[in-house]
Protein backbone atom coordinates (compact mmCIF):
# COMPACT_ATOMS: atom_id res chain seq x y z
CA UNK A 1 0.00 0.00 0.00
CA UNK A 2 1.49 3.33 -1.01
CA UNK A 3 1.93 6.08 1.54
CA UNK A 4 1.63 9.86 1.29
CA UNK A 5 4.47 12.33 1.77
CA UNK A 6 3.34 15.94 1.60
CA UNK A 7 6.47 17.36 3.22
CA UNK A 8 8.44 16.73 0.01
CA UNK A 9 7.69 18.22 -3.42
CA UNK A 10 8.89 16.28 -6.46
CA UNK A 11 10.30 18.69 -9.06
CA UNK A 12 10.94 17.57 -12.65
CA UNK A 13 12.41 19.99 -15.23
CA UNK A 14 11.48 18.92 -18.76
CA UNK A 15 12.45 20.07 -22.25
CA UNK A 16 10.85 18.32 -25.25
CA UNK A 17 10.17 15.19 -23.18
CA UNK A 18 9.02 11.85 -24.54
CA UNK A 19 6.27 9.72 -23.02
CA UNK A 20 8.93 8.49 -20.59
CA UNK A 21 8.12 11.56 -18.48
CA UNK A 22 4.59 10.24 -17.90
CA UNK A 23 6.05 6.87 -16.94
CA UNK A 24 8.43 8.55 -14.49
CA UNK A 25 5.56 10.36 -12.74
CA UNK A 26 3.31 7.30 -12.73
CA UNK A 27 6.15 5.10 -11.46
CA UNK A 28 6.77 7.33 -8.45
CA UNK A 29 3.06 7.95 -7.82
CA UNK A 30 2.55 4.18 -7.82
CA UNK A 31 4.77 3.87 -4.75
CA UNK A 32 4.16 7.08 -2.85
CA UNK A 33 1.94 10.15 -3.11
CA UNK A 34 3.79 13.43 -3.48
CA UNK A 35 2.87 16.87 -4.78
CA UNK A 36 4.46 16.98 -8.26
CA UNK A 37 5.80 20.08 -9.96
CA UNK A 38 6.68 19.78 -13.66
CA UNK A 39 8.46 22.69 -15.35
CA UNK A 40 8.02 22.80 -19.13
CA UNK A 41 11.20 24.58 -20.20
CA UNK A 42 9.95 25.96 -23.54
CA UNK A 43 9.16 22.61 -25.17
CA UNK A 44 7.84 22.48 -28.74
CA UNK A 45 4.33 21.53 -29.87
CA UNK A 46 5.22 17.83 -30.11
CA UNK A 47 5.25 17.67 -26.30
CA UNK A 48 1.95 19.45 -25.76
CA UNK A 49 -0.07 16.26 -25.34
CA UNK A 50 2.37 14.94 -22.73
CA UNK A 51 2.02 18.03 -20.54
CA UNK A 52 -1.77 18.05 -20.98
CA UNK A 53 -1.86 14.45 -19.76
CA UNK A 54 0.22 15.36 -16.74
CA UNK A 55 -2.01 18.34 -15.90
CA UNK A 56 -5.00 16.01 -15.64
CA UNK A 57 -3.25 13.92 -12.97
CA UNK A 58 -4.00 14.49 -9.29
CA UNK A 59 -1.34 16.37 -7.29
CA UNK A 60 0.49 17.48 -10.45
CA UNK A 61 1.15 21.13 -11.31
CA UNK A 62 2.72 22.17 -14.63
CA UNK A 63 4.62 25.45 -14.94
CA UNK A 64 5.79 26.76 -18.31
CA UNK A 65 8.59 28.81 -19.83
CA UNK A 66 7.72 30.53 -23.09
CA UNK A 67 11.20 29.72 -24.41
CA UNK A 68 13.93 27.29 -23.45
CA UNK A 69 15.95 28.86 -20.62
CA UNK A 70 17.97 25.87 -19.45
CA UNK A 71 17.78 23.19 -16.79
CA UNK A 72 19.07 25.49 -14.06
CA UNK A 73 16.45 28.11 -14.87
CA UNK A 74 13.71 25.44 -14.83
CA UNK A 75 14.88 24.22 -11.42
CA UNK A 76 14.90 27.77 -10.06
CA UNK A 77 11.38 28.35 -11.37
CA UNK A 78 10.34 25.25 -9.43
CA UNK A 79 12.17 26.31 -6.27
CA UNK A 80 10.53 29.73 -6.41
CA UNK A 81 7.08 28.14 -6.76
CA UNK A 82 7.74 25.86 -3.77
CA UNK A 83 8.88 28.81 -1.65
CA UNK A 84 5.67 30.69 -2.47
CA UNK A 85 3.12 27.89 -2.53
CA UNK A 86 4.49 25.01 -0.40
CA UNK A 87 5.82 26.85 2.61
CA UNK A 88 5.13 23.86 4.83
CA UNK A 89 7.36 21.64 2.68
CA UNK A 90 10.65 20.51 4.19
CA UNK A 91 12.45 19.73 0.98
CA UNK A 92 12.38 19.16 -2.77
CA UNK A 93 13.15 15.92 -4.60
CA UNK A 94 14.46 16.66 -8.11
CA UNK A 95 14.16 13.93 -10.75
CA UNK A 96 15.17 13.92 -14.42
CA UNK A 97 12.45 13.66 -17.05
CA UNK A 98 14.13 11.09 -19.31
CA UNK A 99 13.75 8.00 -17.14
CA UNK A 100 17.37 7.83 -15.95
CA UNK A 101 16.16 7.44 -12.38
CA UNK A 102 14.27 4.34 -11.30
CA UNK A 103 11.20 5.19 -9.15
CA UNK A 104 12.43 2.97 -6.32
CA UNK A 105 15.70 4.91 -6.24
CA UNK A 106 13.82 8.20 -5.99
CA UNK A 107 11.96 6.81 -2.96
CA UNK A 108 15.23 5.60 -1.39
CA UNK A 109 16.83 9.03 -1.80
CA UNK A 110 13.79 10.65 -0.20
CA UNK A 111 13.92 8.17 2.71
CA UNK A 112 17.62 8.88 3.27
CA UNK A 113 16.75 12.57 3.30
CA UNK A 114 14.10 11.90 5.94
CA UNK A 115 16.60 9.96 8.06
CA UNK A 116 18.92 13.01 8.02
CA UNK A 117 16.05 14.98 9.59
CA UNK A 118 15.69 16.80 6.26
CA UNK A 119 18.95 18.67 6.82
CA UNK A 120 21.34 16.95 4.38
CA UNK A 121 21.62 17.37 0.63
CA UNK A 122 21.20 13.78 -0.59
CA UNK A 123 22.45 12.79 -4.03
CA UNK A 124 21.47 9.70 -5.99
CA UNK A 125 24.89 8.60 -7.21
CA UNK A 126 25.22 6.55 -10.40
CA UNK A 127 28.05 4.01 -10.54
CA UNK A 128 28.73 4.46 -14.29
CA UNK A 129 29.30 0.75 -14.77
CA UNK A 130 28.09 -1.34 -17.67
CA UNK A 131 26.95 0.27 -20.91
CA UNK A 132 27.38 4.00 -20.38
CA UNK A 133 27.70 6.56 -23.23
CA UNK A 134 31.31 7.72 -23.59
CA UNK A 135 30.38 11.41 -23.22
CA UNK A 136 28.66 10.70 -19.89
CA UNK A 137 31.43 8.50 -18.52
CA UNK A 138 34.28 10.79 -19.61
CA UNK A 139 32.51 13.98 -18.54
CA UNK A 140 31.82 12.62 -15.07
CA UNK A 141 35.39 11.38 -14.57
CA UNK A 142 36.88 14.76 -15.46
CA UNK A 143 34.38 16.77 -13.44
CA UNK A 144 34.64 14.73 -10.24
CA UNK A 145 38.42 15.05 -10.12
CA UNK A 146 38.36 18.74 -11.01
CA UNK A 147 35.78 19.26 -8.24
CA UNK A 148 37.97 17.39 -5.78
CA UNK A 149 41.07 19.35 -6.83
CA UNK A 150 39.38 22.71 -6.31
CA UNK A 151 37.08 22.06 -3.35
CA UNK A 152 38.22 18.89 -1.60
CA UNK A 153 34.75 17.44 -2.20
CA UNK A 154 34.90 13.99 -3.81
CA UNK A 155 31.67 12.74 -5.39
CA UNK A 156 31.27 9.81 -7.74
CA UNK A 157 28.44 11.55 -9.61
CA UNK A 158 28.67 15.34 -9.80
CA UNK A 159 25.91 15.83 -12.35
CA UNK A 160 23.18 13.62 -10.94
CA UNK A 161 19.72 15.11 -11.29
CA UNK A 162 18.28 12.95 -8.51
CA UNK A 163 18.66 15.10 -5.41
CA UNK A 164 16.79 15.62 -2.15
CA UNK A 165 17.28 19.28 -1.25
CA UNK A 166 16.56 20.84 2.17
CA UNK A 167 14.06 23.70 2.14
CA UNK A 168 16.72 25.95 3.71
CA UNK A 169 18.78 25.78 0.50
CA UNK A 170 16.05 26.81 -1.94
CA UNK A 171 16.19 30.55 -1.33
CA UNK A 172 19.98 30.51 -1.62
CA UNK A 173 19.78 28.51 -4.85
CA UNK A 174 17.73 31.30 -6.43
CA UNK A 175 20.77 33.56 -6.08
CA UNK A 176 22.86 31.36 -8.41
CA UNK A 177 23.20 33.14 -11.75
CA UNK A 178 23.85 29.96 -13.79
CA UNK A 179 20.83 28.79 -15.79
CA UNK A 180 21.94 25.63 -17.58
CA UNK A 181 23.70 22.40 -16.64
CA UNK A 182 26.44 24.23 -14.76
CA UNK A 183 23.78 25.20 -12.19
CA UNK A 184 23.98 21.75 -10.59
CA UNK A 185 27.71 22.07 -9.98
CA UNK A 186 27.30 25.62 -8.65
CA UNK A 187 24.60 24.25 -6.33
CA UNK A 188 27.01 21.68 -4.89
CA UNK A 189 29.66 24.31 -4.25
CA UNK A 190 27.09 26.61 -2.64
CA UNK A 191 25.83 23.84 -0.35
CA UNK A 192 29.44 23.15 0.58
CA UNK A 193 30.06 26.81 1.41
CA UNK A 194 26.91 26.91 3.54
CA UNK A 195 28.10 23.95 5.58
CA UNK A 196 25.25 21.66 4.49
CA UNK A 197 26.16 17.99 4.82
CA UNK A 198 26.24 16.24 1.44
CA UNK A 199 25.35 12.53 1.45
CA UNK A 200 25.24 10.08 -1.44
CA UNK A 201 23.24 6.96 -2.12
CA UNK A 202 24.13 4.48 -4.85
CA UNK A 203 21.44 4.16 -7.55
CA UNK A 204 20.99 2.27 -10.80
CA UNK A 205 22.64 3.63 -13.93
CA UNK A 206 19.98 3.74 -16.66
CA UNK A 207 20.69 4.89 -20.22
CA UNK A 208 18.24 4.12 -22.99
CA UNK A 209 19.19 4.39 -26.69
CA UNK A 210 22.68 5.59 -25.72
CA UNK A 211 21.05 8.50 -23.86
CA UNK A 212 19.77 9.95 -27.15
CA UNK A 213 17.02 11.91 -25.39
CA UNK A 214 19.53 13.98 -23.41
CA UNK A 215 19.81 17.66 -24.36
CA UNK A 216 23.30 17.92 -22.87
CA UNK A 217 25.77 19.41 -25.36
CA UNK A 218 29.15 17.73 -24.67
CA UNK A 219 31.14 20.81 -25.74
CA UNK A 220 29.10 23.89 -24.83
CA UNK A 221 27.60 22.56 -21.61
CA UNK A 222 30.93 21.11 -20.46
CA UNK A 223 32.51 24.53 -20.98
CA UNK A 224 29.75 26.11 -18.91
CA UNK A 225 30.34 23.59 -16.12
CA UNK A 226 34.09 24.15 -16.06
CA UNK A 227 33.59 27.92 -16.16
CA UNK A 228 32.73 27.56 -12.47
CA UNK A 229 36.39 26.72 -11.91
CA UNK A 230 37.63 28.88 -14.78
CA UNK A 231 36.48 31.99 -12.92
CA UNK A 232 38.85 31.14 -10.10
CA UNK A 233 41.63 30.19 -12.53
CA UNK A 234 41.37 33.56 -14.31
CA UNK A 235 41.36 35.41 -10.99
CA UNK A 236 44.36 33.44 -9.79
CA UNK A 237 46.20 33.92 -13.09
CA UNK A 238 45.76 37.70 -12.98
CA UNK A 239 46.84 37.83 -9.34
CA UNK A 240 49.76 35.48 -10.00
CA UNK A 241 50.89 37.59 -12.96
CA UNK A 242 50.86 40.69 -10.75
CA UNK A 243 52.55 38.80 -7.93
CA UNK A 244 55.30 37.44 -10.18
CA UNK A 245 55.92 40.81 -11.82
CA UNK A 246 56.25 42.63 -8.50
CA UNK A 247 58.34 39.79 -7.04
CA UNK A 248 60.72 39.83 -10.01
CA UNK A 249 61.14 43.60 -9.96
CA UNK A 250 61.65 43.75 -6.20
CA UNK A 251 64.11 40.83 -6.21
CA UNK A 252 66.01 42.41 -9.09
CA UNK A 253 66.48 45.53 -6.96
CA UNK A 254 66.88 44.03 -3.48
CA UNK A 255 68.19 40.49 -4.11
CA UNK A 256 66.17 39.57 -0.99
CA UNK A 257 63.61 36.75 -1.30
CA UNK A 258 61.67 37.64 1.86
CA UNK A 259 61.25 41.32 0.97
CA UNK A 260 60.27 40.40 -2.58
CA UNK A 261 57.68 37.82 -1.45
CA UNK A 262 56.18 40.23 1.11
CA UNK A 263 55.87 43.13 -1.33
CA UNK A 264 54.41 41.00 -4.12
CA UNK A 265 51.95 39.17 -1.88
CA UNK A 266 50.63 42.38 -0.28
CA UNK A 267 49.56 43.75 -3.67
CA UNK A 268 48.41 40.49 -5.28
CA UNK A 269 46.45 39.31 -2.22
CA UNK A 270 44.50 42.57 -2.13
CA UNK A 271 43.58 42.23 -5.80
CA UNK A 272 42.79 38.53 -5.41
CA UNK A 273 40.48 39.16 -2.44
CA UNK A 274 38.48 41.83 -4.29
CA UNK A 275 38.11 39.67 -7.43
CA UNK A 276 37.38 36.53 -5.41
CA UNK A 277 34.66 38.11 -3.30
CA UNK A 278 32.88 39.91 -6.13
CA UNK A 279 33.51 37.76 -9.21
CA UNK A 280 34.53 34.20 -8.31
CA UNK A 281 32.44 33.38 -5.23
CA UNK A 282 30.00 36.32 -5.60
CA UNK A 283 29.76 36.62 -1.84
CA UNK A 284 27.46 39.14 -0.15
CA UNK A 285 28.39 38.09 3.37
CA UNK A 286 30.18 40.08 6.08
CA UNK A 287 33.16 41.95 4.59
CA UNK A 288 35.13 42.27 7.83
CA UNK A 289 34.91 38.56 8.63
CA UNK A 290 35.93 37.48 5.14
CA UNK A 291 38.77 40.04 5.03
CA UNK A 292 40.10 38.79 8.36
CA UNK A 293 40.09 35.12 7.37
CA UNK A 294 41.47 35.90 3.93
CA UNK A 295 44.32 37.84 5.56
CA UNK A 296 45.13 34.81 7.72
CA UNK A 297 45.10 32.61 4.61
CA UNK A 298 47.30 35.09 2.72
CA UNK A 299 49.83 35.14 5.57
CA UNK A 300 49.88 31.33 5.70
CA UNK A 301 50.34 31.04 1.95
CA UNK A 302 53.01 33.74 2.05
CA UNK A 303 54.99 31.74 4.63
CA UNK A 304 54.62 28.54 2.62
CA UNK A 305 55.52 30.38 -0.56
CA UNK A 306 58.70 31.78 1.01
CA UNK A 307 59.59 28.38 2.49
CA UNK A 308 59.10 26.54 -0.82
CA UNK A 309 61.18 29.06 -2.75
CA UNK A 310 64.02 28.91 -0.20
CA UNK A 311 64.05 25.10 -0.20
CA UNK A 312 63.94 24.83 -3.99
CA UNK A 313 66.62 27.52 -4.39
CA UNK A 314 68.98 26.64 -1.53
CA UNK A 315 68.79 22.86 -1.51
CA UNK A 316 67.99 22.00 -5.12
CA UNK A 317 69.68 24.90 -6.85
CA UNK A 318 66.54 25.85 -8.78
CA UNK A 319 66.44 29.37 -10.20
CA UNK A 320 64.51 31.74 -7.91
CA UNK A 321 62.02 32.72 -10.63
CA UNK A 322 61.34 29.08 -11.57
CA UNK A 323 61.00 28.20 -7.89
CA UNK A 324 58.44 30.99 -7.52
CA UNK A 325 56.31 29.55 -10.34
CA UNK A 326 56.52 26.00 -8.93
CA UNK A 327 55.46 27.27 -5.50
CA UNK A 328 52.45 29.20 -6.86
CA UNK A 329 51.21 26.25 -8.91
CA UNK A 330 51.55 23.92 -5.90
CA UNK A 331 49.43 26.20 -3.68
CA UNK A 332 46.79 27.00 -6.33
CA UNK A 333 44.22 24.27 -5.55
CA UNK A 334 44.80 24.59 -1.80
CA UNK A 335 43.90 28.28 -2.00
CA UNK A 336 40.64 27.64 -3.89
CA UNK A 337 39.55 24.87 -1.53
CA UNK A 338 40.10 26.99 1.60
CA UNK A 339 38.42 30.07 0.11
CA UNK A 340 35.44 28.03 -1.10
CA UNK A 341 34.97 25.99 2.08
CA UNK A 342 35.92 28.38 4.89
CA UNK A 343 36.20 32.02 3.80
CA UNK A 344 33.54 32.97 1.25
CA UNK A 345 30.94 30.86 3.06
CA UNK A 346 27.25 31.59 2.73
CA UNK A 347 25.47 31.32 6.04
CA UNK A 348 22.10 29.60 6.28
CA UNK A 349 19.13 31.92 6.33
CA UNK A 350 15.61 31.03 7.43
Amino acid sequence: MKSACNSIVVLIPAYNPTSRLIEVVEGIKGQRTYPFLIVDDGSDENSRAIFETLERMAEVTVLRHAVNLGKGAALKTGFNYVLLNHRDAEGVLTVDADGQHHPSDAIRVQEMFESSHRQSLVLGSRSFTGTVPLRSRLGNIITKYVLFLFSGLFLEDTQTGLRAIPFSLLRQYLSISANRYEFELEALLLARRMGVKIETLGIKTIYENNNASSHFNPILDSLRIYFVFLRFSISSFLSAALDFSVFSLTYLISQNILVSVLTARLLSATVNFIIGKNFVFKSEEDFEREALFYTLLAITLLCLNFLFIKILNDFFGINVYVAKIISEVSLFAVSFSIQNSFIFVKRKKD
